[in-house]
Parts: structure tokens; sequence; C-alpha cells
């Protein structure tokens, strides 16, 4: 067998570039977000360069479809900026605008077009009613469809404190999250009924900031956990 591994260079991003977010669609599409050295941020979408608006603040960027890209500011503190998700087509001309919330710390979006996000403490904590809620699920139009914390935690027994992983596994139709204080692992479906509680992670996989999942087994791939920088944890 052979060791030798062949390499095959799809894109390049310019060298004095700073990679921000990247996605990759169902069909093995490369997005990538970046700053480059002049601190202009710029997309790079079906293969084409294009500007983001100088007013976003921009630190994601996922597919909604093949022909469309979501493009999101974590932040809603500019009083000037309502609006801070973008849908582009595939011309990088803008679509629709969205209010997702202040303080994102994941977003990603299921098979039905619908916009999962979670939030951390500093908006959790603060003045915006969505990102209290700690995750939501929104449609298309901006319709809240889902709230953790007014539709599941009433009580606040287990309330999400910080949402530090989030991961859509549109094969099985449902919604993995992981989250502060307690790090339950728990599995939703795409209405945002929970279908399973795992408990609480190990402690050594605690603090994980990407949670990742097998298709067809119930194994876990941790990123960047307290006890384990820089590594990625099979569970």
């Amino acid at each position: 067998m052979s060791n030798s591994i062949e390499v095959k260079k799809r894109y390049e991003i310019r060298k004095d570039a700073e990679i921000i977010s990247a996605d990759i669609s169902s069909h093995n599409n490369l997005s990538v977000l970046y700053k480059t050295s002049n601190g202009r941020m710029k997309i790079l979408f079906n293969q084409k360069e294009f500007d983001v608006p100088s007013y976003l603040n921009a630190d994601f960027v996922r597919w909604y479809d093949e022909s469309h890209l979501l493009v999101v500011s974590a932040r809603t503190r500019n009083p000037t900026v309502v609006e801070n998700g973008l849908l582009l087509d595939s011309r990088g001309k803008i679509v629709s605008k969205f209010k997702l919330g202040d303080a994102i710390s994941n977003i990603d979006v299921d098979i039905n077009g619908h916009l999962w996000i979670g939030y951390f403490d500093e908006g959790i904590f603060g003045e915006d009613p969505l990102a209290n809620e700690g995750l939501v699920s929104l449609s298309k139009d901006g319709e809240v469809l889902f709230k953790f914390h007014s539709s599941i935690d009433s009580t606040k027994r287990y309330p999400i404190d910080d949402c530090y992983m989030l991961n859509i596994d549109n094969e099985n139709q449902c919604v993995w999250a992981c989250y502060y204080r307690e790090f339950p692992l728990i599995k939703l479906d795409l209405t945002g009924r929970v279908v399973d509680n795992l408990s609480k992670l190990p402690p050594a996989l605690c603090g994980g900031m990407a949670l990742g999942k097998s298709v067809k087994e119930e194994i876990f791939f941790i990123l960047n956990s307290y006890s384990h920088k820089d590594s990625l944890i099979e569970y």
C-alpha cells in the first residue's frame, strides 16, 4: 500500500487573508468568510468573491441551500443595525434580512430550511428576548418556531447559561445541543421536542467548542474541551 497522499487544490484564499468562518454544503461546495489585511470582509461563495456589506461585522457563513448563503454577525451592539443576518443569492445580492438576536455562539440550518441558533452568556443574561431563550429555531421568514427556556425549561431547572455546542443531524432529523453549566447532551427533534437526554458529559469532555456526530452510530466528536485543548475526542 502506498503511503503517498494525493492533494487536490480546489480553492485558494489570498495569502493576506484571515479566515473567520467556513462551511461545506450537502453537495460539498465550500464557502469561506475572511478578512483581508486592510480589514475588508469578503466571502468566497460558489467560487466567486463578494464583499460583505460594511455595516455587518460578520462572524459566520452557513449554506442555506445550494444557491443561497447565510451571513451572520454574532452581535447586535450597533444600534443602527437591527438585522444581523443576511441571505445572499448566488450573485452575492441580498435576498432577505433577519433579526437573529445578540451574542450568537452557534448557528446552523436544518433540512426544512429552519435556522437553529445558540447564544452565549452575554445574550442570555442581556436584554435581547431571543437570546434570553438560550436556544431558538426560526423560519426563513424570521418567525420564531421554538424557544428553549419558554418551551422546555420554563422553571429554569436546567437552564442554558451558555450554549457551547450545537449540531444538526439532518440525516436523522434531529438536533444535538450541549451547554454550560451542567453540560448535558440533549437530543431534540426538528420541532424542538426533547427526544433523549444523555445526561451530563464526562468531566474530561466538558467545555468543548464544537460537536460532530457519526450519521450511522451514536458516536460523537468533541473539539477543544477544557481538559483536551486543541484535541478532537471521540465519545
